[in-house]
């Protein structure tokens, strides 16, 4: 006869034993593991990170370094005056001197966009551009013809048009203003006798 107490101990052990058992992993758990941990022995050049990275690294540096070598700087603030006239004077003409019912004939060019021109007889301002309707204004230059009608001094003045302050009409005061800002400028001087 066998012990009541050993077939309960049996019992219990049968129970342990199964217990879980419901948790227990498929079979060939271990290898499908072991191979999804295991570095391929060749992978594609692209699922490579420093195939990708150096190639991208150099390309930036060329960009840092080449770029800003393209893009060219403005020329330089370039202001052209000549002077002409149809007319026939008595004992030809004198080159280099404006006289009455010559025509001046003004270019500015350079110093980036936009540009200012303004243009006085003595000391008051006889044409603004941008602003007067005989300016021509492209993207690479101002142009204006203006007719020399008075004698005196007649001033040009070529100028960036960013941040420029605007004109009160009298040269000195105009002049001042711009020397106080501190901006670059250009400037003739053409006496008509």
């Amino acid at each position: 006869m066998t012990d009541p107490s050993d077939r309960a101990n049996e019992r219990i052990e049968a129970a342990l034993a199964q217990l879980g058992a419901e948790h227990e992993p498929p079979a060939g758990w271990e290898a499908r593991v072991l191979a999804a941990t295991q570095a391929p022995s060749h992978r594609p050049w692209w699922r490579s990170w420093w195939t990708v990275a150096v190639p991208g690294l150099v390309l930036a540096a060329a960009a840092v370094l080449v770029v800003p070598r393209m893009v060219a700087a403005p020329a330089p603030l370039a202001l052209a005056v000549e002077f002409t006239n149809d007319a026939v004077h008595r004992g030809g003409d004198t080159p280099g001197i404006a006289t009455l019912g010559d025509i001046a004939h003004i270019v500015v060019t350079g110093g980036g966009e936009p540009r200012a021109l303004w243009i006085y007889h003595g000391e008051t301002l006889l044409l603004q551009c941008p602003g007067a309707p005989e300016c021509r204004i492209t993207a690479h230059a101002i142009a204006v013809d203006v007719a020399v009608k008075r004698v005196g001094d007649y001033r040009f003045i070529a100028l960036p048009q960013a941040a420029v302050p605007a004109p009160t009409g009298s040269y000195d005061a105009d002049l001042a203003a711009l020397q106080r800002a501190r901006i670059e400028y250009r400037e003739r001087k053409w006496t008509v006798p």
